[in-house]
């Protein structure tokens, strides 16, 4: 990410906002009571990928704007993540609808303890 930048501190900003998302989805996972299990942690995982793959493509947006615009200043970022904001939210749910057979256990790979095994 930093040879596509061309600088060190956007794809720092981009990597430390991951383990924030990371945190607060584990306090989620405590405030909710829901064990840390395979399925849960498959969804951190995904949940970092997405958070940063979002903000790639508001950074990316953002310095084509601004050197297709000529402005150094980032005073209309605002209205850069509104042009964005459409894209980003149609891929992350997208991801989030993907995901909803896994978060609820339905479906082929559930695990259900009170049923016995068809044979």
């Amino acid at each position: 990410m930093v040879v596509q930048f061309e600088s060190f501190a956007e794809p720092l900003v981009v990597l430390l906002v991951a383990p924030v998302s990371f945190v607060g989805a584990l306090g989620l996972l405590l405030v909710t009571g829901t064990a840390l299990n395979v399925a849960s942690f498959m969804g951190l995982i995904l949940l970092v990928g997405l958070i940063v793959k979002n903000g790639i493509i508001l950074l990316d947006f953002t310095r084509l704007r601004m050197q297709t615009e000529h402005v150094r200043s980032r005073s209309q970022s605002g209205r850069r993540a509104r042009v964005r904001l459409r894209p980003i939210l149609m891929t992350t749910l997208c991801t989030l609808f993907g995901l909803l057979p896994l978060a609820l256990g339905i479906g082929r790979g559930a695990s259900c303890s009170d049923r016995s095994p068809s044979r």
